[in-house]
């Protein structure tokens, strides 16, 4: 649970990099995202006001997260993917060729291996459907349901990688500014306003991820407000507003968000994708880290506790269930050093404290849950 927590704390700082990255092209103020003293400010502003918006309620915040998400996201990525079908027929020059010599990495290295680490953390967090599987009236079919939208969302991720890949030069990409940078281009290209549209599309992006991070803030809090409650924090975080929520675990979450904050903005300097990056692997890193865990409890569940009932069987054989887990933490350690490698594009002067950055944010977040565990018995149950 103190993984699932703490992980998003790297991710707000991401998502707050982007948010700034699009406002900067809606306002017409580059400064924003390239000078680290008012980028911070900026995210100070996004992340507290985020965080005191929370004392209207929960329930309130989702449904809000829920309309921003539609708006801000769902639906400029539907539209971006159009334009791109538009602008293909409309018989414009591609920057990206896809064949075989192109699409498939014929030499694996670790800059090819690292430009999978932010397809990796989009698939991050399928595991919090899995408890609703006990209310499906048949949930046999819900592996059919992950595969379903796993194939979605590649899908969405390819096309929308192929139309900025596609319509912008390689060396005019951001990664914190490229899908709003892109609708410019791309609209101007198949005869639309796209000055004016991509600033509109700034701002409905903008809106959108500042959802997502209203949901970020109030969802996993629940979790370690639950584990306040069993004395597993200081009981001082076992407390709610009268709406009954955990204001005080939402703003020690802010406060961790602050400090990471603080650390890769002016350690970046003006390199604003540099920020992004590390950020991005620091999520990715830590998140695998949750399945390592995960994982590892699974086979012990199977090996020792085969008879407990469960909802769902992902098959009936121990020994086939085993060999699966075991291949996927393979796979899972093998990524989580991945993530390690910098980016594509990193300055030599910077590659060091890339790595290094991400080898104290892991030391950190492994470190605390042991603290917090060995004196948990002295805390008192709410």
């Amino acid at each position: 649970m103190f993984y699932q927590w703490i992980h998003i704390t790297v991710g707000m700082d991401m998502m707050m990099y982007v948010i700034i990255g699009a406002l900067s092209i809606t306002f017409g103020t580059p400064w924003f995202n390239t000078t680290p003293i008012v980028r911070f400010i900026l995210m100070m502003i996004i992340l507290w006001g985020a965080t005191a918006i929370q004392v209207i309620g929960i329930r309130k915040i989702g449904r809000i997260a829920e309309w921003l998400f539609i708006l801000g996201i769902a639906l400029t990525v539907i539209l971006l993917i159009i334009s791109f079908f538009v602008y293909l027929a409309q018989g414009h020059p591609v920057h990206m060729v896809i064949n075989w010599h192109t699409i498939i990495p014929h030499h694996l290295n670790g800059t090819t291996l690292v430009a999978f680490v932010p397809f990796m953390l989009a698939f991050c967090g399928g595991e919090a459907s899995a408890p609703h599987v006990k209310n499906l009236d048949h949930p046999k079919s819900y592996s059919k349901v992950m595969l379903a939208l796993a194939a979605t969302a590649i899908c969405f991720d390819l096309l929308g990688s192929m139309a900025i890949g596609m319509t912008v030069p390689k060396g005019e990409i951001q990664n914190s500014t490229g899908f709003v940078y892109t609708y410019g281009k791309l609209l101007t290209s198949i005869g639309l306003p796209g000055d004016l549209l991509q600033k509109i599309v700034g701002v409905m992006l903008a809106c959108g991820i500042i959802g997502e991070l209203g949901n970020w803030i109030a969802g996993p809090n629940q979790g370690m407000y639950e584990a306040a409650k069993e004395g597993y924090m200081p009981k001082f975080f076992a407390k709610t507003t009268k709406h009954g929520v955990p204001i005080r675990i939402m703003i020690l979450q802010s406060s961790i968000v602050t400090v990471s904050a603080l650390l890769i903005t002016f350690t970046s300097g003006a390199d604003a994708d540099f920020a992004f990056n590390v950020s991005l692997a620091a999520t990715t890193a830590q998140y695998l880290m949750v399945y390592m865990i995960m994982l590892i409890a699974y086979m012990v569940l199977k090996k020792k506790h085969e008879d407990y009932h469960r909802m769902y069987y992902m098959t009936k054989n121990p020994n086939l269930s085993i060999a699966i887990a075991i291949l996927a933490l393979v796979i899972t350690v093998v990524a989580f050093f991945v993530t390690f490698v910098p980016a594509q594009g990193t300055a030599a002067g910077l590659r060091g404290i890339y790595v290094e950055t991400l080898i104290g944010m892991c030391a950190i977040v492994s470190i605390l849950p042991l603290i917090l565990y060995h004196w948990h018995e002295k805390w008192p149950k709410e």
